[in-house]
């Protein structure tokens, strides 16, 4: 087995799902509850990607993701 992998300096990233800012989670609720057009969910979603991919680069993140900003997730209560 090689030692290359074993001695730092090494690197990891993982990046994921990231939290929504407000204004994405406020124009979900909007969008649920018929307030808002699919089209303006999506001038927010789309917000809320350039700033995710302007955060992961300003800080030299090298393999980039939309944070899953469009992703729908409810949260269920019981």
């Amino acid at each position: 087995m090689s030692t290359l992998h074993l001695r730092p300096p090494f690197r990891a990233e993982h990046v994921g799902s990231l939290l929504r800012p407000r204004a994405l989670l406020e124009k979900r609720a909007q969008f649920d509850a018929k307030a808002c057009a699919a089209q303006e969910l999506e001038q927010a979603e789309d917000a809320a990607i350039a700033a995710v991919v302007r955060l992961q680069q300003s800080v030299g993140i090298q393999s980039i993701t939309d944070g899953e900003m469009r992703r729908y997730t409810r949260t269920i209560v019981f």
